[in-house]
């Protein structure tokens, strides 16, 4: 729980290394070798999203380098493999098998620290997961890269006469905004703006309010999921009329994403959004 709060992301893994190292995943390697590669993949529950937009097929492999004379090892994290991942359904992760080494625990997170500090990535602090009935505690060192668009956490427990380690990571893919969500030039909208005071009618017809609400709605292009975990006081539920084509429907539900028919979207302007429904409802006639 610990190493959650410190990155307040979920667990989740699904990787292949097999073809480097075929049918070793719970044996020790009778020789070392020099690095893995850490392969990403969106979770399965992924390719139908709540947002009504599916993952970016393909995969990510981050190639990364073993401790020297560390191999594959049939240890397992007692308090399972600990790793950070992005907490989007669009976040590819995954994991490696666990790895073992003679040395010290302190030695092999010294040494990727000064790894990761020489390609230009640094881990903000050590995470850690225990057991306070046991004693028991794994160690987290995880670096980002590309404005949180990549994670990767080495997870380290200090066994009686070896280390053990692996690997665990996160890669963002956001979709690109499907075009049939994209607004165009509108004729008339009507609905309701309902909140803790009742719910009010809205019925506005072209009119710079109109051009203003359609320019905001274009803005955003982050896909996202429909889920929210604020309180919501308002809500504007909507069907818009374009000037040619079919009515779309729009729900604006305080700051949570903004959902265009079947598509959610970040929602990153909320004030001005929220500013452009209360004119339509002075609009209103």
């Amino acid at each position: 729980m610990g190493q959650r709060a410190w990155m307040a992301v979920a667990a989740a893994v699904a990787v292949s290394i097999v073809a480097l190292v075929p049918g070793a995943r719970h044996r020790v390697m009778a020789s070392p070798t020099t690095s893995v590669l850490l392969t990403l993949r969106y979770p399965s529950f992924s390719s139908t999203v709540a947002g009504g937009v599916g993952p970016v097929p393909g995969v990510t492999r981050i190639r990364l380098p073993l401790y020297p004379g560390s191999g594959l090892s049939h240890q397992h994290f007692p308090m399972g493999y600990m790793g950070g991942i992005i907490g989007s359904p669009y976040a590819r992760d995954g994991h490696t098998p666990v790895f073992a080494t003679k040395a010290r625990e302190s030695q092999v997170m010294a040494w990727y620290r000064r790894y990761f500090a020489s390609i230009g990535e640094r881990s903000p602090g050590l995470s850690t997961s225990g057991n306070l009935n046991t004693g028991v505690e794994e160690q987290g060192l995880t670096f980002s890269h590309g404005l949180r668009q990549q994670y990767v956490t080495v997870a380290f427990f200090q066994e009686a006469h070896e280390t053990i380690y692996g690997f665990s990571g996160s890669y963002l893919v956001i979709p690109p905004r499907p075009r049939s969500s994209r607004i165009p030039p509108l004729a008339r909208v009507s609905g309701s703006l309902e909140g803790q005071g009742g719910s009010t009618p809205i019925h506005a017809v072209s009119s710079p309010t109109l051009q203003a609400l359609r320019a905001i709605l274009n803005r955003d292009n982050t896909v996202t999921t429909a889920e929210c975990p604020l309180e919501v006081s308002e809500t504007a539920k909507l069907t818009l009329y374009p000037q040619r084509g079919q009515p779309m429907s729009l729900e604006v539900s305080g700051y949570c994403p903004v959902q265009i028919g079947s598509v959610s979207l970040m929602n990153s302007h909320g004030q001005q959004l929220w500013r452009v429904l209360r004119r339509l409802v002075r609009h209103s006639g």
